[in-house]
């Protein structure tokens, strides 16, 4: 270009933002807010479990969150990306200790190199100790991975969650956000424009993401008994796994093929000083299976405090069924018997449930 004055000015390369220049500069590098901390590109997953099993049909149901041409190659990864044409949203929900959290961080491992300009997760502390994740809280880790200086975020959640959308308008960024609770505290955290990819967890349904914002629901359940046992005999040793087959199936039932059950079993039978066979001899008596599950102390690894992070969540009301179904005599019940014990009828019970929305109680 030509200032009129007889200087010509000449650049190259790549221009963000407006720029002045005078004199002649034969090559320019300008970029403005960069996705990432000092220009790099930000990488928030925390590590994948190494002995990742099963989930061949929810895998396959992330995968089709991705455009078409997208497909896994021979080694799992995917081979090109794009995000259609709006926000793609991902529910996956599911009882305490079914896997959401490994299964999210290990599909986002898998595609994350589709999203070039970073990927984002945080735990919102849902379900656990001490309170949840607020919003706002989030975004301001959010923005500072970003790029965006401290000075220049906003003290609103709404400005914050206005400047987040902004920030990633015609970026690709996939983000994963665990533990939520509730679509009230994942709404504000959601981009605004396509090119984004959101996993969000939670032991809660989150319908009201899938009716407001076209969230695509993924629920969980139990492994099957072929998966469980792959998964037991990988943390036991495959050694141990041959010479031992029907106590691992056994291990398995004990379990109940919960993935988190599964994986603190087979950890304690994986000892050297310790059989499989020892293990179940353990969990034999029902009253002290959950002991056996929770004793070392790791809250995260302990399957009671994890189920008592659900029961923490539930109203007065919700909390009395599930203690009055502990009188079952069975293993399984329907509808009518828990209108049952709550001495009521099944229509109002059915009505009451659905009104309060989903919760699961584990």
């Amino acid at each position: 270009m030509s200032d009129g004055a007889g200087f010509r000015n000449e650049a190259s390369g790549e221009v963000r933002g407006t720029v002045v220049q005078a004199g002649s500069i034969g090559q320019l590098s300008l970029a403005g807010t960069a996705t990432g901390t000092g220009g790099s590109v930000a990488r928030q997953l925390p590590s994948v479990v190494r002995d990742f099993t099963g989930r061949t049909e929810q895998v396959a149901a992330l995968d089709a969150l991705l455009p078409a041409e997208a497909e896994p190659s021979s080694d799992g990864a995917v081979d090109d990306a794009g995000t259609g044409g709006s926000v793609v949203i991902s529910a996956v929900d599911g009882a305490a200790g079914i896997g959401k959290t490994t299964l999210a961080v290990w599909w986002a491992h898998r595609v994350q190199h589709l999203f070039p300009d970073g990927t984002l997760h945080t735990n919102l502390r849902g379900y656990g100790p001490g309170d949840p994740a607020s919003p706002g809280e989030v975004l301001v880790g959010f923005l500072r991975a970003l790029g965006l200086p401290g000075e220049r975020i906003p003290t609103g959640t709404a400005e914050k969650a206005a400047t987040f959308r902004s920030l990633l308008a015609g970026r690709r960024v996939l983000m994963v956000l665990d533990n939520a609770n509730a679509a009230e505290q994942v709404r504000p955290l959601l981009p605004g424009t396509a090119g984004c990819v959101v996993v969000v967890t939670s032991r809660d349904r989150l319908t009201g993401l899938v009716v407001t914002e076209g969230a695509a629901r993924l629920t969980l359940d139990l492994l099957s008994e072929p998966e469980a046992i792959t998964l037991a005999s990988g943390i036991v040793g495959q050694d141990r796994a041959t010479a031992e087959p029907d106590a691992v199936r056994e291990l398995v039932r004990c379990c109940g093929r919960l993935p988190l059950a599964v994986r603190i079993a087979a950890g304690y039978a994986s000892g050297p000083d310790t059989t499989v066979a020892e293990v179940i001899a353990e969990m034999a008596d029902e009253r002290y299976r959950l002991d056996v599950l929770s004793r070392e102390g790791d809250e995260r690894a302990a399957v009671r405090a994890v189920f008592d992070w659900s029961y923490q969540q539930l109203d007065d009301e919700r909390a009395r069924v599930f203690r009055r179904l502990g009188l079952h005599p069975g293993p399984e019940f329907c509808a009518e018997a828990a209108a049952a014990v709550m001495s009521g009828s099944l229509r109002v019970f059915e009505r009451q449930q659905h009104r309060r929305g989903p919760a699961e109680a584990s």
